[in-house]
């Protein structure tokens, strides 16, 4: 990997806080899949939540082992992508059910129960947020780019 020429401290910072979202994105999506498997007693299919999971946290920890995030054509490739697979997610599996139906609190645990509920809303809202560090890191290399 060549080293990059940075102008100021600022945008080394700035450039390097992206780099740590990109891992933030695998690893968010990695810990979605934990949890999935947490609340299917381990079980996931071939075609299920789970499954697009971890083609999504695997594809961006290969991306980013493998690339070093400084052209910008590649880094809105790779945001397309992911977006993609997130869109093909919602398309053909839509967002997960409820651990738990709406009408059954009941019980001590009425928090834990609204919690169990709100899991789908959670996780797409983390999916969701997930594609923000890489809208981020197209910024950074675009402004980089510019600099040059």
């Amino acid at each position: 990997m060549k080293e990059i020429a940075f102008k100021s401290l600022t945008e080394k910072f700035q450039y390097e806080s992206a780099i740590a979202g990109i891992k933030t994105v695998a690893f968010g999506n990695l810990f979605l899949l934990l949890l999935i498997l947490v609340g299917n007693s381990g079980k996931i299919g071939l075609f299920s939540i789970g499954t697009f999971c971890l083609i999504s946290g695997a594809f961006i920890l290969i991306v980013h082992n493998f690339y070093n995030w400084t052209r910008p054509k590649i880094n809105l490739l790779v945001l397309i992508l992911y977006v993609i697979i997130l869109t093909a997610e919602l398309q053909l599996l839509g967002i997960p059910a409820p651990l738990i139906e709406s009408g059954n609190f009941h019980g001590k645990g009425t928090l834990l129960y609204m919690a169990m509920y709100l899991v789908p809303f959670i996780y797409i809202g983390i999916r969701i947020a997930l594609i923000l560090p890489l809208m981020i890191m197209y910024y950074r290399a675009l402004k980089l780019d510019r600099s040059k």
